[in-house]
Formats: C-alpha cells, sequence, structure tokens
C-alpha cells in the first residue's frame, strides 16, 4: 500500500501556538557584509533535504549530465536537496532587504561542462515571500524564482513541542478583499514535517556532506554561472540533524510524491552569492 500522502492541514493549529519557532537558531546580523561589500551576502536560518529522486526525472530536470555524488548513495536514484528558511540582514552594496523567506529545489552533481570531473549546483526553482528579490534575481543571475506564501509566515520554520513544520505554496488567485471575500486558489508546493535527531541516532550525511552540497559553482536558466559561498563555522550555527517526512507536489516536479524518514540538516549559515555578474561557466571548471 502506497504511503498516506502527508498535508500539513490537519496541523493548521501549529500555526496559532507561539511557542517554538524557528528552531529558536539565533538571527544575528550579517557577519560578512563589512568585507564583502560587493557580493550579496546574507544570515541564512535554513533546513535542507537530501531527497532520493528517480535517476530519469533529475536528468530531465537537470538538462545535462549527471555525476555520481562522492558520498554512498542509492544506485537508483540521484539526490534532489530541497531547502526552505528564513534569510535575514541580506545585503550588497547599499542595498538592504531586512528578511526574506525562501525555499529552494537544488539539483547537486551535474556535469553542466560535460567534462566527468566538475560538479555543479543546478538552481531549479526559488520561492520567495517577495517580489522584488524574485524580479531581481530572475533578470540578474537568470534564477527561476517564484513568489510563494509560507506557513509560518515569518519564522525559518513553525513548531510544537518536538514536531517541525513547514509548508510552501504557489498563490494562483489572492484571497478577494472585503467585501467579497472568501477564499484564494493555492498551488501546494512541498510540506515538510521533521524532528530532531535524537543523541543516540546516527545521521545517514555526515555535515560535510551538507556543505559539500550547498557550496561551488552554480548556475540557473541563464547562459552564465556563478558561484556560492556558505560558511556553517559562525558560533550562532547550531547545526542539528532532523529527520522527517515530506511531500514534493507536482507541477514544478514531475509528479507528487511522498518521501518518508528522509535526512536532513538544520543549520544557520551565512553566504556569499559571488560572482556578478555572472562568468563563463568553462571558467569554473575543476
Amino acid at each position: 500500500m502506497p504511503p498516506r500522502r502527508l498535508s500539513l492541514n490537519r496541523f493548521a493549529l501549529f500555526s496559532g501556538i507561539a511557542s517554538l519557532v524557528g528552531h529558536c537558531n539565533a538571527e544575528p546580523p550579517n557577519p560578512l557584509y563589512q568585507h564583502h561589500m560587493n557580493d550579496a551576502t546574507a544570515v541564512y536560518n535554513m533546513t535542507l533535504f537530501i531527497i532520493p529522486y528517480p535517476k530519469a526525472d533529475v536528468e530531465k530536470l537537470a538538462g545535462y549530465p549527471m555525476l555520481r555524488p562522492p558520498f554512498p548513495f542509492s544506485e537508483e536514484a540521484y539526490p534532489l536537496v530541497y531547502q526552505f528558511g528564513k534569510l535575514v540582514d541580506i545585503r550588497q552594496s547599499l542595498a538592504q532587504i531586512p528578511e526574506l523567506m525562501s525555499a529552494s529545489i537544488i539539483i547537486p552533481n551535474v556535469d553542466r561542462l560535460k567534462d566527468g570531473k566538475t560538479s555543479f549546483v543546478r538552481s531549479k526553482y526559488t520561492f520567495t515571500d517577495q517580489a522584488i528579490p524574485s524580479i531581481v534575481s530572475w533578470a540578474v543571475e537568470g534564477y527561476r524564482n517564484e513568489v510563494a506564501s509560507f506557513n509560518p509566515p515569518h519564522e525559518a520554520f513553525g513548531a510544537s513541542q518536538q514536531v517541525y513544520f513547514s509548508q510552501v505554496k504557489k498563490t494562483i488567485v489572492p484571497t478577494p478583499p472585503p467585501p467579497v471575500g472568501g477564499p484564494g486558489l493555492s498551488q501546494p508546493i512541498a510540506d515538510a514535517l521533521f524532528m530532531k535527531l535524537h543523541s543516540s541516532e546516527l545521521p545517514q550525511y555526515p555535515q560535510s556532506v551538507y556543505e559539500r552540497l550547498v557550496n561551488g559553482p552554480i548556475f540557473g536558466d541563464g547562459l552564465g554561472c556563478g558561484t556560492i559561498t556558505t560558511f556553517f563555522n559562525y558560533t550562532f550555527a547550531n547545526p542539528t540533524f532532523v529527520l522527517g517526512n515530506m511531500t514534493l507536489y507536482a507541477g514544478y516536479l514531475p509528479e507528487t510524491r511522498d518521501f518518508i524518514n528522509v535526512h536532513g540538516l538544520s543549520v544557520t549559515v551565512t553566504e556569499i552569492q559571488g560572482t556578478f555578474p555572472p562568468v563563463d561557466c568553462k571558467s569554473l571548471a575543476a
């Protein structure tokens, strides 16, 4: 019997609970800005999951050949990464965005150059809760960004007792304003329910695997490529291994799929999105 589809509707009461939210990770000022004023930098309270996804589907989504991941992984699948959370103190030059909710579907280990050795990250979809960053990112970097709604709306994730959750939806028809009222229309993108891994349980992947997945050359739908540098070593990082169930919905991916007991990491990192404007991808060869 197929696994029961995950839905956060029955967990809607969590959104009204003000107990634990955002994993209680600190949201400090951006420590990179003063040293990298010309680059886009931010603090990111994020959770990322490594999802085993069918090989043929990943290859089609990537649009390029794939490299085998440099860590033990299913022979029938490639890793797909779903990451979500809250960016704070986003800065570049004199511009600043105080906070931004974000979720991304990325594909690591892509052979963008077809040289059989240089591993790129394919930024497939990114969803944010504000229109301006999405427009700028699409125009400048060629990343496919879309505006979405997040539950909870202003926290890296929500929690009640020891259960954590996140839900992302694409708004199709906004809720009509009064006096019309009534429900809007939305398309689900991803649901996640997860818990901290107990100290007696071993994580499926060490932290070094997660670090590798979100660092290095990256590309979107544009012709050029860039780099992303993610630091896990600040005192506020608080890395925590997690285990959860996820649903990724059809619309952006080939079909709706449930993933049970997938491993992930919650951590507060700092990021530099460098190489602006984008460069020739060949210049980033290993």
